[in-house]
């Protein structure tokens, strides 16, 4: 008998499989960074399929299998969060993105997420990392400023920053969406341990995420990114 395991997971990406399954990479709270297959999710008729989407934060059930994990059951997460990406509370503060109308974020989120693929060890645990995904989306939910805020990302040739992330930020009233970026990506990379905690990081990856942080990063931006870049470059990935 399979043994049903009950989590909450971060969708990362997917990729459609035959012809109407699909599977899902998830950085779930317990078993960190997993790949699992949702059976005929494709369909239109799919109870599935309006809760398994990129980006979504959810509540999942999963079941381990020989070679891949499977995903029995999907649920936004709302509850006592109800502002968090995905969320489906028609409050004025539930921004419940739309991606093709908030490009920064989508742009942000992918690139954030695939650096966080790429530098996962797979199936490992990490609750630090997790709550921190918790908060970069409490932040990006509950701030009405993050909707407001015009960015533009940059492409090309650059540093190892800018590259992965494409990092760029021209106007912005108030916090600045690029320091937001370069806090999330700092932290990534100290919960992942490829930036070690010392006295001058200490109130970039301890404080909680709000724009009296933000408003530091932004005086320290430069000598933050550079450390980012060179914990990059130590990666070798």
């Amino acid at each position: 008998m399979h043994v049903i395991h009950h989590t909450q997971g971060f969708i990362l990406c997917s990729r459609n499989v035959r012809e109407a399954d699909k599977v899902f990479y998830i950085y779930t709270r317990d078993f960190g960074l997993v790949m699992a297959l949702a059976k005929a999710v494709r369909k239109l008729s799919s109870k599935l399929r309006y809760n398994l989407q990129d980006f979504y934060y959810v509540n999942l059930d999963l079941v381990r299998g020989r070679e891949i994990w499977r995903v029995t059951h999907a649920q936004k997460c709302v509850g006592d969060r109800p502002y968090l990406l995905g969320g489906s509370v028609p409050t004025k503060h539930n921004l419940n993105l739309n991606w093709a109308q908030n490009r920064s974020v989508f742009l942000f989120l992918t690139n954030f997420f695939r650096l966080l693929r790429r530098l996962v060890p797979g199936e490992e645990p990490n609750i630090e990392l997790f709550n921190h995904l918790v908060d970069v989306y409490k932040f990006l939910q509950e701030d009405a400023e993050a909707r407001l805020l015009s960015t533009t990302f940059l492409s090309g040739q650059g540093d190892a920053l800018t590259n992965t992330l494409t990092i760029a930020c021209q106007t912005t009233p108030g916090v600045g969406f690029a320091s937001f970026e370069c806090l999330a990506v700092l932290r990534l990379l100290h919960h992942l341990g490829y930036i070690a905690l010392d006295k001058n990081m200490s109130i970039f990856v301890t404080s909680i995420l709000d724009k009296k942080v933000l408003s530091e990063v932004t005086d320290h931006r430069a000598s933050l990114i550079r450390q980012i870049n060179d914990s990059l470059k130590e990666t070798q990935l």
